[in-house]
């Protein structure tokens, strides 16, 4: 194929992934193969809706060889294996979509149960074993799974999906088809589980809960709040991004957005998130590890649940991570900008719905602490680079 038309596909597919809701920010990457011994794929760090002919990145396949100042996706290496394993694929889709992402910490075969699928898909779908983002061990359980399996879909445990094709439109319909069946999988479980059937994710939060002997959902959390620092002020907005007087807030409410602020100056957004399966977590007064790792990168190594009335607990739950449960409250999520604390709240939203969706298979353990911590340490240094750019 041709590098120009080649490079032009790949930023055509990112606008479209991102308009789907399967990738968002900058997570996930997407390549199209040019010739048996090269293909061209996302740069690492840069939003899709922005990408430009000249950032679209040249690799070969052999050695991961590129030219020139922007760096390919730091996960080449997996679709690399696609394409020198697979002749037949010609486009990759790496994605944190999430659904997927649920069904890969189980690290089982996800079965396909209904003929669209198969002419899909074409095959069961497998989880590779988990490796560091990036990693000669993540391309390794990719490389040995794609060699066993020769279906357009795998699982990558606690990261995500891979989604394989023959030209765009095969690799999207493939990603959109993995949620469809991973999500088929995890309600058919819950019937298992409980004798009831669902097509939606309330009867897996019903499910958690009862095996946390909780009460039914809390009815009287915060109503959905963003606070935002401008100058020495505060300001605060609804869902709908209307401002909200503070004498409308409540008391409390306002003095758990000052605390924040006033001991973390890196910080200038709070959303308080009131999402259903946050506050089934956070009504377990327990502290919650990554099943996915963008949560350890973005979010941190743990969040703790506090009593939002103390003080010291508070900021003792956000010191050196950006989000908190609070006691039957919900969560902050924070972030030095809106679009990093929109991107604290999707991900500890999704792993949230993760831990709840892992309790239909007993104890599926989180990543391990050294993993973490590395991920979160390796992000943290990364991204403070870029903003200082």
């Amino acid at each position: 194929m041709d590098i120009l038309q080649a490079k032009e596909l790949v930023i055509q597919a990112g606008k479209q992934l991102v308009a789907s809701g399967l990738i968002a920010r900058t997570w996930g990457n997407v390549s199209c193969r040019v010739s048996d011994t090269q293909f061209v794929i996302t740069p690492s760090g840069r939003l899709y809706e922005s990408l430009q002919i000249e950032d679209i990145v040249l690799v070969t396949i052999a050695d991961l060889h590129y030219e020139g100042t922007v760096k390919p996706s730091s996960e080449k290496g997996i679709h690399a294996a696609a394409y020198r394993l697979r002749k037949d694929i010609h486009f990759v889709i790496h994605t944190h979509q999430n659904i997927a992402s649920m069904a890969g910490i189980l690290g089982k075969e996800i079965p396909l149960t209904n003929p669209q699928s198969y002419q899909v898909i074409k095959e069961k779908i497998p989880t590779a074993p988990y490796g560091l983002p990036g990693t000669k061990k993540l391309c390794k359980g990719v490389s040995d799974t794609l060699a066993k399996f020769p279906g357009k879909a795998i699982l990558l445990a606690h990261h995500g999906a891979l989604c394989l094709g023959k030209d765009l439109d095969e690799a999207f319909s493939v990603a959109e088809e993995l949620e469809t069946v991973c999500r088929d999988y995890l309600f058919a479980t819950c019937t298992q589980r409980t004798g009831k059937k669902t097509q939606d994710f309330s009867l897996l939060e019903k499910y958690f809960r009862s095996a946390f002997h909780l009460k039914a959902e809390n009815q009287n959390v915060v109503s959905y709040c963003l606070s935002r620092r401008e100058g020495e002020s505060l300001v605060f907005f609804d869902q709908k991004g209307s401002k909200v007087e503070q004498d409308v807030l409540g008391n409390e409410e306002l003095v758990l957005h000052q605390r924040v602020y006033a001991s973390r100056p890196d910080i200038s957004c709070i959303i308080h998130v009131n999402d259903s399966s946050v506050l089934a977590l956070c009504e377990t007064g327990k502290t919650w590890y990554p099943l996915l790792d963008d949560f350890a990168q973005i979010v941190g190594v743990s969040v703790k649940t506090v009593d939002p009335r103390k003080k010291r607990a508070l900021l003792q739950g956000l010191s050196g991570r950006n989000a908190v449960f609070l006691l039957h409250g919900g969560a902050l999520c924070c972030g030095g900008t809106l679009g990093d604390a929109e991107a604290v709240a999707s991900i500890l939203t999704k792993n949230s719905k993760a831990q709840i969706a892992s309790s239909l298979f007993g104890n599926i353990k989180p990543i391990n602490s050294l993993d973490s911590r590395l991920m979160r340490f390796v992000y943290t240094v990364k991204y403070s680079r870029q903003a200082g750019k």
